[in-house]
Order: structure tokens, then sequence, then C-alpha cells
């Protein structure tokens, strides 16, 4: 009798670790990467969309930066190019490819108008998300504010001026006839003020070299964007009552990554500073 059942148990557990063996095999599926199929049991994860494409034009180039949130996760950029023309749908091309946040394109005409959009490609060949694009054209007198962003949490930004060797001096302002500008000492960059007030704002300038000759009048756009509307407000208590001492998290989504945002909790905190 204790031989039987010494040997029922011994059949149990070997049925119990075959099932459990069993179990193991559907909760654990096998996984495949086929952005690299020398090892197709390695995970794989997307790099993370560049954000921010800015562009600086001037003489035949362009000069284009952005950002990305993990780079970490990139082992290169592919950079896009669209010679745009009227009424043609968009035809992006392979232009190059960067190692760093930046790129010169160097084969452009001036007059002509472009889009470029980059992407992040893992160490596997993962290619990731296409950036927002970015549309130049390249002249011999050109303004940027920001190196061409898209936006800006401040009023306070940097002019980029790019002209011909020849010039001595500048004007800028915020009216598109420059009504309102003195003509001064030709810099390549310097700081400037947008009007005040969020959304699109146009910076002009023109040029003017040793024979007094003037250029047309170029310029650039920016939306400044200071102010930021509340999107999700949480906090992790669950409904709990809290005491003295204990914690509470709160997580506040504006939806937006410009400019400086603070909370205030009744009269009890005020000016709590929120980062990205």
């Amino acid at each position: 009798m204790i031989r039987r059942s010494l040997l029922m148990a011994l059949a149990a557990a070997v049925a119990l670790l075959a099932l459990s063996g069993c179990f193991d095999t559907l909760t654990q599926p096998s996984r495949g990467n086929p952005a690299d199929p020398a090892n197709p049991t390695t995970a794989s994860r997307e790099p993370p969309r560049p954000t921010g494409l800015a562009a600086v034009v001037s003489d035949r180039l362009v000069a284009l930066t952005w950002l990305v949130s993990d780079e970490s996760r990139i082992d290169h950029y592919n950079v896009y190019r669209w010679e745009v023309e009227d009424e043609d749908d968009e035809d992006y091309e392979l232009l190059d490819t960067a190692d760093t946040r930046e790129y010169e394109d160097v084969g452009v005409q001036n007059g002509q108008e472009y889009s470029y959009k980059v992407s992040g490609v893992n160490s596997f060949g993962l290619e990731g998300k296409l950036s927002s694009d970015r549309r130049v054209t390249p002249r011999i007198h050109s303004l940027a504010i920001d190196q061409g962003r898209a936006k800006t949490g401040s009023r306070t930004v940097t002019l980029t001026l790019s002209t011909s060797p020849t010039t001595m001096y500048m004007q800028v302002s915020n009216v598109a006839d420059m009504s309102d500008a003195t003509w001064m000492g030709y810099l390549s960059s310097r700081s400037w003020d947008l009007l005040p007030g969020d959304g699109v704002k146009t910076v002009y300038a023109r040029f003017r070299d040793l024979d007094d000759a003037e250029s047309d009048i170029v310029s650039d756009d920016i939306e400044l964007d200071t102010h930021a509307s509340i999107a999700l407000l949480t906090e992790d208590t669950g409904g709990q009552v809290l005491y003295a001492g204990d914690e509470i998290h709160f997580l506040l989504d504006s939806g937006e990554a410009f400019g400086d945002a603070a909370v205030e909790i009744g009269t009890a905190v005020s000016g709590i500073a929120l980062y990205d």
C-alpha cells in the first residue's frame, strides 16, 4: 500500500510538472524581431519620433536640427527631402543619413522650396515614425527665428541672419513695412523681442551693402505659445483619507511642451513649478 501510494504521488508530481511546462509554453510565446533577422529572439523597440524639426537657410544651404526624447534608442537618423512643386503630390526621397541631430543639405538651389522629414533608426535597423515636415526656401538673404523652429514659449528669441559678404548694415522689425526700423551694423545673430500676445509672430529684415544697394525684405514666422490649458489632472490616493506626513502624487497634463507653468493648491501651497 505504501509503495502504491508512493508511485501514485510520483505519477501525480510528473503530471503536474508536465502540465506546468504546458502552461509555461502557453504563457510565454516566442518573440520575433523582423528588423534583426540574424537575432530573431531579440526584442526591438521602435525608436522615438523626432520632434521640433528646424531649419536655417542661407545661400544654397539648408541646415537642419531636431529633438528626440531618448537618443540611447537611436543608432542613426534618416533624412528625407521633397522638392516642392505646385500641385504635385508629396514625394519624399531618402536624402542621407546622419549620426547626430543635425544635417546640412548643400545640394539645394536658391528660390526653390524644399520640404524635409526625419526619422530615427535603431541598432537593429528598425525605423521609427517620420517627424512633422519643415518647408524652407534657401536664399542669398535670409532670416530665421530660433534656428527656424515652429514654436517658442518666450517672447525673447534669437535671430539668425544670413546675407552676402559685402553687407554692412541691416534693419529688423516686427512690422511688415519696416516703418519703425533703423539701420544698424550687420550681425549674423542677435536677440529680439516678439510682439506680445500668443499667436503667430513674424519678424522682417533687409540688408544694405557697401554701395548702398538694399535687398528685398525677408521674413520668418514663429508661433508664440506662453499659456496652456489643463487637459488632465489626476492623483494617486484612490479616495483614501490621508493624514499629516502622508504623500500624494499629482499628474497634470497640459498637452503642450512650451512655456512655464505652476500649480497652487488652495491657500496651502503655491508656486509649484511644473516641468516637461
